[in-house]
């Protein structure tokens, strides 16, 4: 009996450097028994109510800034969509793109690239459900302002608190998180189809609160956004049980006091190995510009669009409910219908050019759109162009080895993460040129968008002369159109893994690591992790140079829905 306890003993103990298997579910067990079993079912109400009630802002917030921005102008108030072209609201664009990408940098190239590989480490110790609550609380902050804003009397410039407000809530991000946590419930067999329906709640309710957004008044869309968010946060603190079994966790921090060199701010020092092996080969240096070029335009775009659309069509808050309803639902399709397709077809390097041309005739169609249908109908298009990042992604996993991974995807997510914060700088500069009385270049805001379909024109001809070189075959066998096809349209990859830890991390990279011996497997569903892993699964290794399997692939979310 002893020496059974002591067996028991030793099988339940986090061991350093163990590898983690699936979860432990019976073979036959559905992927709906999975789900309402584990209790990830309440993850995936939780992340439609959130993303619906926050995405009845995005139609409205455009205009409330665009008067604001002219009020300030002005020195009255100002309603532009009644009076588009009084030069208060002519010059209001400008600046509202202006304060826009400064917060787009401080939280794409600063906060996200700082804190995110924080949080992740933090998950691997102390569990998901703390943070997952914290992303909804620092999430209320930009609403709140919202609200505050339309329901002072007299608010003067207290609208300009949104700016850090959304900079302070992309500190933790709830989706991220989330993705963490199916993980952590899933078996490996079901973990694909998991992330798809984490993002595919997520799409829905990015359809639906766009057209509620327009449909409502604005001080009544606000308030919607504030409540879903207030009642995600108590869901998640009520009735979310905990992913990460406590065994696990204990683990991760046995890690990190055994190895304190996988720190996330000692791992950052290694930065510039990470570039030096990016330097090393023509196939990452081409794969590297591509990829910083594409950072640029899309975050310059994301920036300016609404804004544009404004000056140039006069796009209206129903309008603007239209667009990003139409780019959720595009999004969705191709997320769900047509990259699973096309992988199979074309291969990552086709589908990688495939994507940049399409991006760049819609940039070229928005530069000359004479009419709201015209606009529409190009951004429904330009969702084909998602395909971009998933290929790139699949392109560096595909062509390095095991020990090479975290420098790669190090420093391609450091790449990109400092790309889209600085495209908005560059786009605000030169939108600001082109709108403003005065401007050098006053009176050509197409010029924007001509730029953009020069510079991705420029990605496609580097994309072009990418040479790939001969993957393993367990590489080639590890990227499916199956697996591609739920990482769709933008590229949100976080370090969270505890290995993850071990090598920089991009600040995008998820590494999805359940952590330890005990696997984070929860068939119970009661929080506290099943038995130990079987010797024969802890020896399990990924072939050498292989992909990311499913298990570890991040599902990607929609185009312009980082908040």
């Amino acid at each position: 009996m002893g020496g059974e306890a002591a067996r028991d003993t030793e099988a339940a103990t986090p061991r350093l450097g163990a590898t983690c298997p699936a979860p432990l579910v019976a073979d036959d067990a559905s992927l709906g028994a999975v789900l309402w079993r584990s209790g990830l079912w309440r993850i995936l109400v939780v992340l439609l109510v959130w993303s619906v009630g926050f995405s009845t802002l995005l139609p409205i917030t455009p205009t409330i800034f665009t008067n604001f921005f002219a009020s300030r102008l002005a020195r009255q108030s100002v309603d532009c969509e009644a009076t588009p072209e009084l030069p208060a609201c002519v010059d209001a664009h400008a600046q509202v793109v202006q304060w826009s990408s400064l917060t787009s940098f401080v939280s794409n190239s600063v906060v996200s690239f700082l804190f995110q590989p924080l949080v992740g480490d933090a998950s691997d110790r102390y569990g998901r459900k703390p943070f997952l609550v914290a992303a909804f609380v620092l999430a209320l902050l930009p609403s709140a302002v919202v609200v505050a804003h339309l329901t002072v009397p007299s608010p003067g410039d207290l609208l300009l608190l949104y700016y850090p407000a959304s900079a302070v809530s992309g500190v933790v991000s709830a989706i991220v998180v989330c993705l963490s946590y199916c993980a952590d419930k899933l078996p490996a067999r079901h973990r694909t189809a998991g992330f798809g329906l984490i993002i595919a709640a997520f799409s829905l309710g990015f359809v639906a609160g766009p057209v509620a957004g327009a449909a409502l008044s604005a001080r009544s869309a606000a308030l919607l956004a504030l409540a879903a968010t207030a009642g995600c946060a108590a869901a998640v603190a009520l009735a979310v049980p905990e992913s990460l079994p406590p065994a696990v966790a204990a683990l991760g921090r046995q890690r990190r006091a055994a190895h304190p060199r996988t720190h996330p701010l000692n791992a950052a020092l290694s930065l510039g190995r990470s570039w030096a092996l990016i330097n090393s080969r023509s196939f990452f240096r081409r794969l590297a510009l591509c990829l910083a070029i594409l950072g640029i335009v899309q975050g310059g775009v994301e920036q300016t669009l609404v804004q544009y659309l404004q000056l140039t069509l006069g796009f209206t808050t129903r309008d603007q409910g239209a667009l990003f309803a139409t780019l959720g639902a595009t999004n969705l399709v191709v997320q769900v219908l047509v990259l699973p397709v096309l992988v199979p077809l074309l291969g990552e390097k086709k589908l990688l050019v495939l994507g940049l041309a399409v991006s760049a005739v819609e940039q070229a169609l928005l530069a000359v759109a004479a009419a709201k249908w015209q606009a529409l109908g190009a951004i429904a298009l330009g969702s084909i162009a998602g395909v971009s990042f998933p290929a790139i992604s699949a392109m560096k996993a595909n062509h390095c080895s095991d020990d090479e991974q975290g420098l790669v995807q190090g420093a391609l997510g450091g790449l990109r993460a400092l790309s889209t914060g600085l495209g908005p700088l560059l786009y605000s500069a030169l939108f600001a040129a082109c709108t403003t009385t005065g401007g050098a270049l006053s009176g050509r805001p197409g010029l924007v968008f001509w730029a953009s379909a020069a510079l991705t024109a420029a990605s496609l001809a580097v994309a072009v002369t990418v040479r790939v070189p001969e993957a393993p075959a367990a590489a080639a066998a590890a990227t499916t159109g199956e697996e591609v096809g739920v990482v769709a349209a933008f590229d949100a990859e976080v370090a969270i893994g505890a290995e993850a830890a071990a090598e920089p991390a991009g600040p995008f990279h998820l590494k999805v690591d359940c952590g330890g011996p005990g696997g984070g497997g929860d068939r119970d569903g009661d929080g506290k992790g099943d038995a130990a892993a079987s010797p024969d699964q802890r020896r399990r290794p990924r072939p050498r140079g292989a992909a990311w399997g499913a298990e570890e692939r991040a599902p990607l979310l929609p185009e312009g829905a980082r908040r």
